[in-house]
């Protein structure tokens, strides 16, 4: 499995203070079912998965989603170091596992490693086997390209309907 690393990944950051709400709305957002909390400073305080808040709410006989999401988060996830290997990398994927963080020396998210093939975005239009088609084309050109085939075709090919029967 080869892997990118993205730089780009505000959608998956909340800060530590933000609400059980405000989690739910970027989980939502983000389509990878996870964020990862992080202190004032950027280092990383834990995980909080659409799972993890569904067990929290069935747990809680009158769940608040004005709790602080630090207080549901997982203090412990799967991390590697920014410096560290592709194959080190690669190899901290567990099954089911869509991200994991990469840290710089102090513990700070820097960035994060994404398994290849999940998706690719163009311009934040993620195109996805989950997401709708995404078609790029130059309808001018496929017009013209039609009709000189449909011309072609006309010449040198007869069409017979499907609801024809022909003899045996």
């Amino acid at each position: 499995m080869a892997i990118i690393r993205k730089t780009n990944f505000q959608d998956l950051l909340l800060d530590d203070g933000a609400t059980i709400l405000e989690a739910l709305r970027k989980i939502d957002a983000n389509k990878l079912g996870i964020i990862f909390i992080v202190n004032t400073d950027g280092t990383l305080c834990g995980s909080l998965t659409d799972g993890d808040v569904r067990r929290w709410l069935v747990a809680n006989e009158s769940p608040n989603l004005e709790t602080p999401c630090h207080k549901v988060a997982l203090t412990k996830c799967v991390t590697c170091l920014l410096t560290d290997s592709t194959e080190k990398i690669e190899a901290s994927f567990r099954e089911g596992m869509k991200v994991v963080p990469l840290l710089d020396p102090s513990g700070r998210v820097v960035a994060m490693a994404l398994p290849r093939g999940r998706w690719l975005e163009i311009e934040k239009i993620r195109i996805s086997p989950k997401q709708p088609t995404f078609v790029i084309a130059e309808i001018s050109l496929m017009q013209r390209a039609m009709r000189e085939l449909t011309q072609l075709s006309s010449n040198f090919v007869t069409l017979i309907p499907l609801t024809a029967k022909t003899a045996s």
